[in-house]
């Protein structure tokens, strides 16, 4: 699969994530449950050097970030990974179509309100 930029897939939080987060937040003030190593959390991709190696923001459970640089590919701690495929949520299916009121637009291209004749 083509990673791009803006793609949005999971982040594996080292101890060492966890505790850089907490170091910042106890500087900056920010505020937010506590991370811990082992978390997967949201890594939005932002710049692509190749298939396997991003810089991009995990978004953490607080009013902050986590900013990660030359970030690979992997299924260990401090690596991003795609999530697992699930066909019952990508399965949206057809939805239902809306009823406006409005019936088709006649020749004149004057829409006529339904049920007002």
């Amino acid at each position: 699969m083509k990673i791009q930029i803006g793609q949005i897939v999971h982040y594996h939080m080292s101890q060492a994530d966890a505790d850089q987060v907490l170091a910042n937040r106890r500087n900056a003030g920010s505020a937010g449950n506590r991370p811990r190593g082992g978390d997967v959390l949201p890594f939005m991709i932002v710049v692509v050097y190749d298939e396997h190696c991003v810089n991009g923001r995990v978004v953490l459970d607080g009013t902050d970030i986590l900013w990660m640089t030359s970030c690979t590919e992997g299924d260990g701690p401090g690596q991003w990974f795609l999530p697992p495929y699930s066909p019952e949520l990508q399965d949206y299916g057809s939805p239902e179509p809306i009823d406006y009121g409005i019936s088709e637009i006649t020749d004149d291209s004057t829409p006529e309100i339904m049920g007002t004749s």
